[in-house]
């Protein structure tokens, strides 16, 4: 569990510097892998990963950087992966007409529609945070 612990963090910071993870959310993360140190361990694994799903059902960490962080986590001998009820979709310009019904952008995001309400075609998008440096894909 320990090496699973350095193994979450080293890819936090990663992400942390990339600004895939907000400084806040890592220093949760951190501030409960600390916790652990010693004969607790399996105890702040368990707590880290739960920080990640609640991060992650509120919105303040995508699905891509989820999945990274999980990744580490060591699987329990014939435990299969549950299902989400939900998916966060990376790219929503592959939406079907049938899922726009239920389709919602995450909360907190950096850039939100200016049309209100608007969740697929063509949105136009305002920056809630023009200072910061933006991440920029090839």
């Amino acid at each position: 569990a320990k090496a699973a612990i350095e193994a979450m963090l080293g890819t936090l910071k990663e992400l942390n510097e990339r600004g895939s993870v907000s400084a806040s959310l890592a220093a949760e993360l951190t501030r409960l892998a600390e916790t652990g140190e010693g004969e607790d361990t399996t105890r702040a694994l368990g707590a880290m990963a739960g920080a990640i799903e609640a991060a992650h059902a509120r919105g303040d960490l995508a699905t891509a950087a989820r999945t990274a962080m999980r990744k580490h986590q060591p699987k329990a001998s014939g435990e299969e992966p549950a299902e989400p009820p939900f998916s966060i979709l990376e790219n929503p310009a592959r939406v079907l007409r049938t899922q726009e019904r239920v389709i919602s952008l995450l909360p907190n995001s950096r850039y939100t529609p200016v049309a209100k309400g608007r969740v697929s075609g063509i949105i136009m998008l305002t920056d809630q945070t023009p200072d910061a440096e933006q991440e920029l894909l090839p």
